[in-house]
Formats: C-alpha cells, structure tokens, sequence
C-alpha cells in the first residue's frame, strides 16, 4: 500500500469523491528527477546516514538490511509495511513539501524553543525524505507498469490474439519476471522505511503559531485579592471531612465531594450552564467518556504517555496503549470528546457554522501530570468536573483572533461573579502543546500555596486538528472545507472549589459562611 492509503468506506464520509486519497505532496504516476544511483545502492546509503528526532529521542536506520530498525504503532501514521495489513482510521490532510516552503512553520519552531541548528537540519532530512519518497515511487510505478504489461499481454495470450511481436515482448518479461520481482521488493522495502520516518515526523510538527506578539502578559484581571490577619489555610485542611478519597497509591487521585462541596459543585456547573446559554451562542453536547487512541494522538497528545491519559486494560475489543489500537478513558468534557463528535464527519450544509457547542461534565488525566507539579488536593486530581467548549467555524484564520476576544469576554464575564482574584494570561510558545497555535490561561488565586492555579484555558487549533482527523465542511460538490477550532477548559470546576474554599475562609477555620454569602448572591 505503501504512501497511498485506501479511504475509509464504513461511514461514507467521501463516497462521492472515491479513490485514494493524498497525504503527502506526491500522486500515484508522478515522476521525479531522483539521484543517479540504482534504489538499493542509494537507500543503502540514504538509510546509513538518515536520522530523525522524534518526540525528542534520537532514532537512526543502522543500514538497509532491516537490523534495529524502529518501528512505530502511530495510530495517525500507519504507512509503510503495516499499511499493507491495518486499515486507516483517518487520513491526515497534509502536503509536506508545502508544509516545509512555509516561513511561518521555521518560525513557529524557533519560537516554541527548538535549537535553530536543529531546525535547520530536521528540515534538510525532511525534505531529503520527500524527494526519496518521490523518487521511490516513480520507480515503484515504472515497475508496476511492467507487471500490468505482462498480465494484458498473458490475457491476450489467453484469448488467442497475441501476435507476434507481442509474444516476444512477452517471452523476455517472463524472462526478467524474477529480476523485476526482486526489484518490486526492494523498492517497496525502502519506500516503507523512509514513509515510516518521514510521516511520522511530519505528523509530529507542531501547529503554526499566530502571527502576533506572544509574550505572557496578563489578558484580564478580576477580584481583589483576599487580606488576612493569620495564616491562610489550604482547602484540605479546611473542608477535609466533605472530601472523601478512593483507595490508590494516590489519595488524591479521584476524591469525591459531600456536603456543602458538593452543593457548590452543583451550584457552578448550574450558573457556568446558564451563563453559556444565556449568551444566545452555545448549545449543550454529550460526547462519549471514551476516546481511541487514534483521536488521542489526533489531537496533538501522545497515545503511549501514561502521564496524559488513562487507558482501559486490554480485552476483546481494545488492545495495549502502546499498540496504537487503545480505549482511553477521557471524559465527556475534553477536547478528545469534542472532536470525536465531528470526526470523520462532513458538515453537509456549511450555513450552520459557526457551530459552538459546550458540554459539563467530567475530564479525565493521566496520573503524573506535568501541570500542577507539586500542588496537591483538588488542584492535582485526576478526576475533575468541568465545562469544556468548541467553536466550529469554516472561516479563514483572519477571523481567530476575533473569535477568542469574544471568549475571553464571555469568561471575564463569568469569573467577575465569582468575587476571587482570577486572571487571564497569554501563554508563551514554549508552554503551548503541539496542537495549540495560541493559547489564554485562567488561573485562579489560592491563597495556601500563595500562587494562582490554572482552572481554564482559551486555545486556537486553527485547522490542525482538521487535516489530522478528516473534520470538513462541503463548500461545493467539488471542494471540501477544513474546520477551525477553537476550544478550551471554560472552567475546572473542582479546581475552582479549592481556590473558593481557601479564599472564602475565616479565621476560625471555617468556609462555610463565606461559601453561603457567595451562594446566596447568585
């Protein structure tokens, strides 16, 4: 199968435009001026000295012969030898050598913290492999050719209408059939390798950065920050007996609320609803819990880090994380959810765009997340109630910026009921994930840690999301759209709990009060 992946039938998403469909910048019969040097001198060479970096490890193809050569279960990137034998989920939208003539992709790069020797080098490899994969199917094709030579000439044979030029034409490429074979094998054995390095790799590149100024600097900033005259207590200490914890290496892991906690849980997911709803611009959406490892790694997130999701256990229907082929458990209110929902879908009638959903309910995280370090409590959970939100747009990426103003509007809006400190900052190019072009982080003040702690996030996905997971809109019968996202955390309502709880204390220890004045005020 190689680089050129069959569609997917089952849903019926592009049955009008059958055939195969392209990912990379390269089409069956195209031909290309490669190097000089028969394919296997040349791969031989090639596969000595090729070396990508990958998720940051150093990744090397020792020779030819197959000895030590990596391999990779990318559930995105499934082309060359087990292309042959697993069927795509999605087919990523991408044309690589226009990827890599882009300037804003170098810069967006540099900006998110890589090495600029680097960058230039993983460009010099990249490209290098597209004109390999070029090269490699050219000469795949001028062999295929051959073959279907010999089976029109083998039916005309058949059928008594060969004559006689033919039958000689025939005679030597039964000749060389055992040649042309040992070359079909050859071909296809170093067009998989290089697909396997090359794919992947593009599929790892980030996604473009906005072309304006980001620096972290604050965005917006509501409430006055809480003054006391003792030493502010953290919120396990103060609502311990209303937090109950299942049993685990971490105590923590998923506690669940009683009391007058989880009367304030209700409380938030009720006003955070009516707050989105009253805007005249939401609807609500149920996704499922559950998410593949395929939209997993679709959205930007690696499959196989236990430290970003959780996974089921293998069964009948679901296999290992490190497979490519894994359940994961997610939850209804995340970006995998989200997505899921119009994955693999073509929005048919483009006038219902934009198209902003919202959904509270629960997120799910793996157990060592890097982005609440040493906090522990509420603000470390993996177990959380939230409310996540996604606008689904065909406009052009002028509109993005206009589009997230009127999100941070809504969420100042929202937290200035609260009567907290919260802020919201621009994050910079080194804190963005590879999914993100542009990222708006609330954080909320706990005063036990003496910090703020990040309860939401506002992210431009632009269409990268899109070109990975196949999300399109029909512009006409003969063009398809790529959707732009944006979407985010609007509030980690449990986080929330934990900066209320601490900043609505009095000096006895007690929460309570200050919980109800607030509950009574909304």
């Amino acid at each position: 199968m190689g680089l050129f992946l069959d569609g997917d039938s089952d849903t019926g998403c592009y049955q009008r435009r059958p055939g195969r469909r392209r990912i990379a910048g390269v089409q069956e019969g195209q031909t290309s001026s490669g190097p000089g040097r028969r394919p296997k001198d040349e791969m031989k060479i090639m596969l000595r000295n090729y070396v990508l970096r990958v998720g940051g490890v150093l990744r090397c193809l020792s020779s030819a012969s197959g000895s030590n050569k990596p391999t990779t279960n990318n559930p995105l990137c499934i082309v060359g030898q087990r292309g042959t034998t697993i069927t795509n989920v999605v087919l990523p939208d991408f044309d690589l050598k226009e990827r890599l003539r882009q300037g804003k992709l170098r810069r967006s790069l540099l900006l998110r913290g890589q090495d600029e020797a680097y960058v230039d080098q993983r460009f010099e490899l990249l490209k290098r492999g597209v004109d390999y994969i070029e090269y490699l199917t050219s000469e795949r094709n001028k062999v295929a050719a051959i073959f279907e030579k010999r089976r029109a000439l083998r039916e005309k044979e058949g059928n008594g209408t060969l004559d006689e030029a033919e039958q000689a034409e025939l005679a030597g490429l039964e000749k060389d059939l055992p040649v042309l074979g040992k070359q079909k094998r050859e071909l296809n054995e170093s067009l998989w390798d290089v697909e396997e390095m090359t794919i992947e790799d593009f599929l790892n590149l980030p996604n473009d950065l906005l072309p304006i100024i980001q620096e972290q600097q604050d965005v917006f900033r509501v409430g006055e920050m809480p003054k006391f005259n003792f030493s502010p207590k953290g919120h396990v200490d103060l609502a311990g007996e209303d937090l109950v914890y299942g049993r685990g290496s971490d105590e923590f892991a998923a506690p669940y609320l009683i009391g007058p906690l989880a009367e304030l849980e209700m409380t938030l997911s009720k006003e955070i609803q009516r707050h989105l709803l009253s805007s005249g611009l939401f609807s609500m959406l149920a996704g499922p819990d559950l998410a593949k490892s395929v939209v997993v790694e679709g959205c930007g997130v690696d499959f196989a880090d236990v430290s970003e999701t959780l996974a089921l256990e293998e069964t009948g229907a679901f296999e290992r994380r490190e497979t490519g082929q894994a359940m994961h458990l997610v939850g209804n209110a995340s970006l995998f959810s989200m997505v899921a929902f119009f994955c693999k879908n073509v929005v048919l009638n483009p006038s219902l765009l934009p198209m902003k959903v919202f959904c509270v309910g629960r997120q799910y995280r793996g157990p060592t997340s890097k982005e609440d370090g040493s906090k522990k409590g509420l603000f470390s959970t993996q177990q959380s109630t939230a409310a996540y939100f996604l606008d689904v747009t065909a406009y052009d990426a002028a509109h993005d910026l206009k589009r997230l103003e009127n999100f941070v509007q809504l969420a100042k809006t929202f937290y200035e009921t609260l009567g907290i400190p919260v802020r919201a900052t621009v994050c910079s190019p080194r804190g963005l994930s590879k999914a993100e072009a542009h990222r708006v982080d609330i954080e909320a003040f706990s005063p036990a840690e003496n910090d703020f702690v990040k309860v939401g996030n506002l992210s431009v996905y632009g269409d990268y999301l899109s070109k990975r997971m196949m999300l399109k809109a029909e512009k006409n019968d003969k063009e398809l759209l790529n959707l732009r996202l944006i979407g985010g955390t609007f509030a980690n309502i449990t986080k929330l709990i934990g900066c209320l709880v601490e900043c609505k204390q009095d000096d006895s220890g007690n929460y309570c009060s200050g919980l109800k004045r607030w509950l009574l005020s909304v």
